[in-house]
């Protein structure tokens, strides 16, 4: 699950944001911006051809979340399924240390 965790959890956020990202940098309305791009990194800009491409990135990262929500949804259920587990298996075995378990004081079982 970890693969799929991160393409979703990078690639499909990316490609989605990127294309607000160019439109609210409103790049194209600079007076001089291609001349300057040009001047410093060496490429005419295609302004047309950029949204065209940030705007099927945009697609896919949408669906690509979309599609790949329900197994990163059942993984985190899962995830949490497990704490449960061990959370009552500490319970059996240590039945005192439960009551001193606390997320806002976790001081180790040993000091307190």
């Amino acid at each position: 699950m970890g693969p799929v965790t991160i393409a979703v959890d990078s690639f499909g956020p990316v490609t989605d944001n990127a294309q607000s990202v160019y439109e609210l940098s409103q790049i194209e309305s600079k007076p001089g911006i291609a001349a300057e791009i040009e001047r410093d990194f060496g490429f005419k800009p295609d302004f047309e051809n950029a949204k065209h491409q940030l705007e099927k990135g945009d697609g896919a990262g949408n669906t690509f979340k979309a599609t790949a929500k329900p197994v990163l949804i059942e993984r985190r259920s899962s995830g949490h399924h497990m704490v449960f587990g061990i959370i009552i298996m500490l319970k059996r075995i240590y039945p005192d240390t439960i009551a001193r378990l606390s997320l806002v004081h976790p001081e180790p079982s040993w000091a307190c």
